[in-house]
């Protein structure tokens, strides 16, 4: 397992360099990302969704998240974005906001299969954090992203803790340390006009309905 501080990918591009071409080959990383560490592959790659699912344990039931740079990401990912969901997403991400979609049939079919089999969507997000946002820098598609943990186990945030779970069977690991955990991301599921929050976290309702309001929108339902 190669290893980089996350100073590396603040010094310049060298480090988030050699970490997309792990990705590109396949291959496995674990970043830290919102005061946890993620593992992150080729969303687009099925040999790299297999592998990382392995590595995880995962039964594959829980929803999945993917990373992409910006909103023309998510049109690679989504089969449709509303005008709706346009207008959140230009308004507040990058941001730890996870949107709901139904996946685009260009993905690959294994991949859409083994992603959505808890609820047939995927969650979409732009991360802010500057580690993870200079890794998708370097690598420009969508990555696949899952809590450096064990089925049904809490997301880990010592570096430590990361090595010995999973040292012997990651690719590359940017190592920040100990970090501070945060609030998960608020879920939201926008159906044509209507905004439903599944799920409150660190972006506020009150965030969400005043980008609504603000273009005559209804305010969000929350459920």
């Amino acid at each position: 397992m190669k290893a980089y501080p996350a100073t590396a990918l603040a010094e310049g591009d060298e480090a988030a360099q050699a970490i997309a071409e792990v990705l590109r080959e396949g291959g496995i990383a674990c970043v830290p990302c919102g005061g946890t560490y993620r593992l992150v592959c080729d969303a687009l790659d099925t040999g790299a969704v297999m592998r990382l699912m392995a590595v995880k344990r995962r039964t594959g039931h829980a929803p999945s998240l993917v990373f992409v740079a910006d909103e023309s990401g998510l049109e690679q990912i989504a089969d449709e974005v509303s005008e709706t969901l346009r207008v959140l997403v230009r308004a507040l991400w990058p941001a730890p906001l996870t949107v709901l979609v139904k996946p685009s049939d260009l993905l690959p079919g294994k991949v859409l299969k083994q992603l959505t089999k808890a609820n047939r969507r995927l969650g979409v997000r732009v991360p802010a954090d500057p580690a993870m946002r200079a890794v998708m820098k370097a690598f420009g598609g969508p990555i696949l992203a899952s809590s450096a943990n064990r089925e049904k186990k809490a997301g880990a945030s010592s570096g430590a803790v990361v090595r010995q779970s999973f040292g012997a069977r990651i690719d590359v690991f940017v190592d920040a340390g100990e970090l501070a955990g945060g609030e998960g991301s608020t879920i939201i599921d926008v159906d044509g006009d209507q905004t439903r929050v599944t799920r409150v976290g660190a972006v506020s309702v009150e965030r969400i309905d005043a980008a609504l309001t603000a273009t005559g929108r209804s305010p969000a339902i929350v459920s």
